[in-house]
């Protein structure tokens, strides 16, 4: 089973220079970062059934990845579109 990772505004917009596609490694990113706390979307008609969150602490969340794993460096793009831009939060899809 694989895993999408998304970064979508609360109205699930994809932002334009995230690749959401299937990476080897992206499905151990949730257990990475299961102890870390994060801060929910509101459920609304967009997101009715899944779960879209934003990191409490981005960094806390760069220094959990693992240093050599598959795809790992993509990781850090991923921290720095949320770092700049307060709209987009992670969306997982399995």
């Amino acid at each position: 089973m694989g895993l999408n990772i998304y970064l979508v505004t609360k109205d699930r917009e994809d932002h334009p220079h995230w690749d959401s596609s299937r990476y080897a490694g992206d499905k151990d990113f949730p257990e990475w970062v299961s102890g870390l706390t994060r801060t929910y979307v509101e459920r609304n008609e967009f997101n009715e059934f899944e779960d879209i969150f934003r990191p409490d602490n981005i960094q806390d969340w760069r220094d959990c990845l693992p240093k050599e794993r598959s795809n790992v460096e993509r990781f850090p793009k991923m921290f720095d579109i949320l770092e700049q831009n307060l709209d987009y939060y992670i969306y997982l899809s399995w």
